[in-house]
């Protein structure tokens, strides 16, 4: 995604929301990128790209951006810096801190990888696992306890990335090529 690119989605996503559009000279002073490589089911690999814009890294939109192999967005989000808990802390003027940090944001080193590591969906129960366990994870609105058990079973590929303060968001790779929001973990903050 070129710098150009990245300014228009910014443009669009500023005047989509209200928000006052910031002149192209001054949010030039945080615009950074970071990308990886997801490999998946079969060999694919899809890409998962980080992309920050703003008048300083503190005040950045940032776009987390998962394409694949024909170079289709087939999952976009859009956050404040400000937002985001792996964001915080980050001097102002320091765009090499905001490249770390978006490479550490899309990274999943450490992270789960496959749906069949979400916790278990227990016959009888409102919600998988124990929600009153430290790190509870709760399901997107409307997912079914059979779905969510089919990408368990099936090891369907999971990203997780930070969508808060004190949470992470994680979706799926489905057989067909679509991403589906699985939900929710909160973590203690």
């Amino acid at each position: 995604m070129s710098i150009n690119s990245v300014l228009l989605v910014v443009t669009l996503l500023t005047s989509t929301f209200g928000m006052h559009q910031v002149p192209a000279e001054a949010s030039a002073r945080c615009t950074t990128t970071a990308s990886r490589t997801w490999s998946v089911d079969s060999g694919m690999n899809l890409t998962v790209e980080a992309v920050s814009d703003g008048p300083n890294c503190a005040k950045a939109a940032l776009l987390l951006v998962i394409r694949n192999s024909d170079g289709e967005a087939i999952w976009v989000e859009a956050s404040r810096a400000s937002d985001l808990l792996t964001f915080g802390g980050i001097d102002p003027d320091n765009i090499g801190q905001m490249t770390a940090a978006l490479k550490d944001w899309i990274t999943a080193s450490g992270r789960m990888t496959e749906a069949g590591a979400l916790p278990d969906w227990k016959e009888g129960a409102d919600a998988p696992g124990d929600t009153s366990s430290e790190f509870p994870f709760y399901t997107d609105g409307g997912m079914s306890r059979d779905d969510y058990q089919g990408m368990r079973k099936a090891k369907r590929p999971l990203f997780c990335y930070v969508q808060g303060m004190e949470s992470q968001a994680c979706v799926v790779l489905m057989p067909d090529g679509v991403i589906v929001k699985v939900g929710v973990q909160t973590f203690p903050g």
